[in-house]
């Protein structure tokens, strides 16, 4: 009898710490989700990248389209959302540093600032819409 009352407490103290647990922010979510396109990217997965985009686009660009457009995407050597801002509910800017070597020119490597715009679908799943 013992042991199932101390069960109980046990389990009903986990669930409970799961109910008060916060959500996550807009800004949270996104960030995670853009780091996770960037490191598909870095890691040259260019189908993972390619499910963070919107359906729409997927309709419109096909996987090898895809591939095209962001084939430079392979001299990049470091990448890391540096903010995320949601003004608004259903939209996302999200700046990252983008390091990459210019092979060809040498080994010479740069690093600028890309900001790219994520969306809230109708399903409420964020996806990666645009670079600015």
């Amino acid at each position: 009898m013992r042991k199932k009352v101390v069960m109980t407490l046990i389990v009903g103290a986990v669930l409970a710490g799961c109910a008060v647990a916060p959500a996550q922010t807009d800004e949270e979510q996104v960030g995670k989700l853009a780091q996770g396109w960037l490191n598909a990217l870095l890691d040259k997965d260019l189908a993972a990248a390619y499910q963070y985009t919107t359906p729409g686009f997927k309709e419109s660009v096909t996987l090898g389209q895809y591939h095209a457009r962001v084939g430079g995407a392979a001299v990049w050597t470091k990448a890391e959302v540096t903010d995320v801002l949601c003004k608004m509910s259903e939209k996302c800017i999200v700046k990252a540093l983008v390091t990459y070597k210019l092979t060809r020119f040498g080994v010479a490597e740069n690093t600028r600032l890309s900001e790219y715009i994520w969306i809230k679908g109708d399903d409420g799943t964020w996806a990666m819409f645009n670079e600015l």
